[in-house]
Parts: C-alpha cells; structure tokens; sequence
C-alpha cells in the first residue's frame, strides 16, 4: 500500500495510458484497411497513447485530473469515427465539426442504427477513470506526487522513441503495400516520404488509409491543419490552360441529341440505390418493375455498371458531381462549405437552355449536408423540402411517395419547358420508412437492414411509377426527359471482388437506346446529361460522356484536377 501511495501519481498515469490504448487498440482493429500483426499494433496504440498524454508529467501538480480530458476526447473522436465509419468506409473528418447545423433526424436515426453492443467500452473505461478520480484519496495521492526532471525527460525520451518506432511501422507497412521490400531504416524513411509526396498517393484523400499509414498523432494533427487552413489554391495560366484542355469535352458535336433541346427536364437523385437491385427478383417477383420497365426501355440510355466516387461529403459529393462535373475536394466536407465560391462555377441549370421554373425538392428537410445553400447557388430559383411538402402528405404516405405527389402538383403551375431536381430520402441507412405493403423475407438468408432496405427500395419504384403515370396523365411525358441517377450506393455494399457496389444511370424518354456495359465513373453522368439535352460545347467537367467515345480515366487525375479548381479562382 505504502508503494501505491508513493507512486499513486505514476500509476494514475498508467491506467490512464492503458485505457487509452486499449480504446485505439480496439479502435484500429475495426477500422485499419491493412492487416498488422498483433505486436505492431500493441506498439503503435501504446506509442500514440504515450505522446497524447505526455503533457501530464510536465503539468502542475494540482492540474493532473486534466489528464480525463483526453481520454474523453478520444473516446468521443473513437465513437464518432466508428459510426462514420461502418457507414462511409472512411474516417470523420474535422470539419464537421463546423458543420452541427447538418445534424438532422436522418442523420442522428442512422449513426444510432450504426452501434453495437462493444461500443460501450469507448463510455466505460473512461467513466470508470472519471470515478477513480473523484475518490478523495486517490485524488489527494495523486496530486501530492512529485516528479523529477529526469523523470520527465525520460518520460518525453521514451515518447520520441516509441514515436519514431510507431512512423517507422507505418513508413514499412506503405512501402510493402506498394511491393516495395526488404529496405533498410534510412531507405524505408525515404523511399516513404517519395511515395507520399505524390499527388496520388494512397492517403492523400483518403482518411481511413492515412490513419493506417500514419498513426493517430499525425492523423490529428493533419486534421487539425485542413480544420485551420483556408485550403485556398493558386493556379498559374499554364496550369489552367492545362486544366482546361484536360476537361475539354470529346467531340460534342457528334454526341449531343439535338432533338432534345427544349424538352422538360426531370434529374432524380435517388438515395443509396445500388445497381444490382434493379433487374432482381425475390421468389419471382421484380423488386423494382418500374426501374426496371426504364431500363430496358428502346427509347432510354442505362448504364449499371457506374463507378460510386463519394468522398469525405458522402451526400453533398453525389449531388455537386452531378450539378458541377466535378469530384469533391480532398480536404472539406460539405459543398456549400468548402467550395465559397460555388455560385461562380458552371452548373447543370445554367447549362441547360433557360428556363421559366428551376426547382429542387428534398423528401427531407433539407438541412443536412447544406444542400440548401449549395442548391441555391447551383441555379434553381425555387427550393421545398420536408416541410414544404408536409402539410400536401396523405396519412400513411412514405416521405419519396409524398415529394412526388408535391412535385406533381408543382409541375402543373411550372412554365415550360421546365428543370426539376427531385432527392429522394428513403433508402438512406438505417432504412426504418414506414412503407406499405411491407413484405417479410424472413427464411431466404436476408439480415433485418437488407429486408428494409429492399422494401424501401420497392415503395420508391412503386411512387416513381405513380410519378410517371401523373406525368403522362397531365401530357408532359412526351415532351420530358426523365434520369434517374443514384446518389451513392449502400452502406456495406460490395461487389465480388471488394470494390464498392456499382451504382444506377437510367436517362428515360431521350429517344435513343443504349445500354453502357463497360464500367463508367459517376463523374460521368455530368457530360452525359449536357448530350441527352442536346448541349454542344461548352463545360464538360472532368468526366466524359457515355454517349462518346470511352477511354481509361484515373481517378487520382480526375480528384486532382477537381480539388484543384474547386480550391482556387480558376471560375472566377
């Protein structure tokens, strides 16, 4: 006891040191997108633990509860970032932070759909160090302890070295990802800093691999820096002389459909809808008959093999590709943020022959992701959403069910030929929509969140068909585009091969059928639209047409030349 008492300020420590490694032991064991052994791991969680709570042995003896500070912090920034990321697939960002005010109803039901029983070890061991604290004993024992310079020499000298030891993993585990072998500690350091230096480095816009690569006291403060940093990039004219030849378009005056310009336009930006739905059936029965009607259709141009390239905005990124043409930015989040001067880039509305009415309507309040203020800039004169449509939603009616019935009823009074974007909110995660004619596929191997996906996935086919019906009973269809395009696909949702699950490009009524077989980019459903309304020339975006003739494009290329327009004054 009296060994306890004397060392009571160390052992403090100590605890603290194992509870905030054993939540970034667990934490990494989740979330690591390459396979460590158990050793490597255990030094690189306890080398992270260490350096974040060593300003406990230099702060004054009265101060050392603030040591519960971090551990509190990091079990926060654990939690969020596993919710994040059993969603995304990739680690919260920062900027969120900044960003409260997109927290809505959807959002908060689908991180409580995200938890799992584990989690409550990220609250546990914390509370239990905040009790410890607050026992007079402990905390008059821990107070009263002195420590020596040397100890707190050794303490940072022991941190530097399990640091360097942690980098140095990191540096080894990249450069072996890239087969790159048996290099010696000096060859590894270096022959690291020259892969990541690269523009299309693994991590350079990929959250989850830079935690990997790099550890969590990097990752933090890298994140700290795009929190600070205005992200603001200078462009030479020859770099934007080379960014424009880049994005120049491929021959539009072969590919644009000249005798669509002037028709109606209807884009419909369905939530999570993964390609591999459309075409199924469960027991004989066609999930998505009306998708599927569209898709085969003579007169339509599909494609189902559609490359997702969601970045850290998720939502926001789906909805800016298809307005803009351009990939996210690698460092903010959401579009109307990270990009303040969107009302200068070149949009699908103002691409568009003018219009009397543009309007959007979200089947959700329209808050999250800032899609309200994005929207605005992107060129639609009028915005609704959930409660707009609220008080024009019959009793039982699911939320994508009563946006079309809303969009209908705005398209009596719109002048022609109109544009119309419509978002859809259903078949976001967890899928808890109340839909009628919910059908039970317990028995066929299905988990809970597939049955409700696919039943929400059925309620929005089944609207889009009443959709469709109105529009041909008011003697607009004729006369209309109509494409429907996924936002993003799935959470979880994978091809056989690993990669994300493909998503849906359907342009109905353009009076061509094609079907794409070979896989495309999101990107390109941009540069495809401007053909099917018949746009020639013009802003492309860095995507290239379906209707064109195809070549191999890099996504690095295409992020690069995307973040680096977004981040500079290049449309100015």
């Amino acid at each position: 006891m009296r060994f306890v008492v004397r060392h009571a300020a160390s052992l403090y420590w100590m605890l603290a040191l194992i509870v905030l490694s054993v939540m970034l032991f667990m934490f990494g064991q989740e979330v690591l997108c390459v396979r460590r052994n158990f050793q490597e791991r255990l030094l690189v969680s306890i080398a992270d633990s260490i350096v974040l709570l060593l300003p406990y042995w230099w702060l004054p003896r009265r101060c050392r509860g603030f040591v519960l500070v971090p551990l509190w912090l990091m079990a926060a920034f654990y939690a969020g970032n596993l919710l994040y990321f059993r969603f995304w697939g990739r680690l919260l960002p920062f900027m969120l932070v900044t960003q409260a005010g997109n927290a809505n109803g959807v959002l908060v039901d689908s991180a409580l759909g995200m938890l799992r029983s584990g989690d409550v070890v990220y609250v546990l061991l914390p509370f239990l160090m905040t009790v410890l604290w607050c026992l007079r004993p402990v905390r008059a024992a821990v107070m009263d302890g002195r420590f020596r310079l040397w100890q707190r020499l050794d303490a940072s000298m022991i941190a530097a070295a399990l640091f360097f030891g942690a980098v140095y993993v990191g540096a080894r585990q990249f450069c072996s990802y890239c087969n790159i072998k048996d290099l010696s500690v000096a060859e590894t350091f270096r022959k690291y800093n020259e892969l990541s230096s690269r523009p299309d480095a693994y991590f350079q816009s990929d959250t989850r691999a830079y935690f990997t690569f790099n550890g969590q006291t990097k990752y933090l403060l890298y994140q700290t820096g795009t929190l600070l940093s205005d992200g603001h990039v200078d462009l030479s004219k020859d770099q934007c002389a080379g960014f424009a030849a880049y994005c120049a378009s491929a021959d539009p005056q072969e590919t644009a459909l000249a005798e669509n310009r002037g028709k109606n336009f209807i884009f419909i930006i369905v939530e999570s809808l993964n390609a591999d739905i459309v075409d199924r059936r469960i027991n004989g029965r066609e999930i998505t008959p009306n998708l599927n009607a569209l898709a085969r259709s003579p007169r339509s141009v599909t494609c189902l093999r559609v490359r997702p390239q969601i970045g850290e905005g998720n939502s926001a990124d789906g909805q800016l590709m298809y307005n803009v043409g351009l990939l996210p930015t690698s460092v903010y989040v959401a579009s109307a943020d990270y990009v303040p001067g969107l009302y200068n880039l070149k949009t699908m509305a103002g691409l568009l022959p003018d219009s009397p009415d543009r309007a959007a309507i979200f089947a959700d309040p329209g808050n999250g992701w800032n899609k309200r203020e994005a929207y605005r800039n992107y060129g639609y004169d009028r915005i609704f959403n959930s409660d707009s449509i609220r008080a024009h939603t019959p009793e039982g009616m699911s939320r994508d069910g009563a946006m079309f019935r809303y969009a209908l009823e705005r398209i009596d009074s719109m002048g022609r030929p109109f544009h119309l974007q419509l978002l859809t909110i259903q078949m976001h995660s967890p899928y808890n929509e109340r839909v009628l004619n919910f059908t039970d596929y317990t028995g066929l191997g299905l988990t809970l969140p597939q049955r409700r996906y696919i039943n929400c996935t059925a309620d929005f086919d089944r609207q889009l068909g009443a959709f469709i019906r109105g529009l041909k009973d008011r003697g607009v269809w004729d006369n209309t585009i109509l494409v429907v395009a996924s936002d993003h696909n799935a959470p979880d949702a994978v091809r056989a091969d690993g990669e994300p699950a493909d998503i849906v490009f359907i342009a109905a009524n353009a009076g061509r059928g094609e079907r794409i077989e070979e896989e495309v980019h999101q990107v390109d459903v941009f540069p495809t639209v401007l053909d099917i309304m018949g746009i020639e020339g013009g802003w492309r975006g860095v995507g290239r047409s379906m209707l064109g003739p195809r070549r191999s494009e890099s996504d690095a290329r295409q992020a690069g030349v995307s973040d680096s327009l977004l981040r500079s004054d290049y449309f100015k």
